[in-house]
């Protein structure tokens, strides 16, 4: 969101000011319950991330939008 504020000498500025995000959905929480051991392993490039993300997208049966298009589309869709 976009206001006007003022700078130390008077001046009229505008400022961005982000909308709060609910801590489920902040991504720099994402990560923060995860054990180091793992988080150090998808870093490393040992796991591919985008996989694990595609397939949780699939076992909830939500394509790229998240919307709802059932198991076996969602699948079909990841190339799972």
């Amino acid at each position: 969101m976009k206001t006007t504020a003022f700078d130390q000498k008077g001046n009229q500025v505008q400022v961005y000011i982000p909308e709060e995000i609910h801590d489920e959905d902040n991504p720099k929480f994402a990560f923060s319950t995860m054990s180091t051991e793992l988080l150090t392993s998808f870093a490393k490039g040992k796991y591919d991330i985008d996989f694990f993300l595609r397939s949780e997208l699939a076992n909830r049966g939500l394509n790229i939008n998240g919307q709802w298009i059932g198991f076996a589309a969602a699948k079909k869709e990841f190339k799972l």
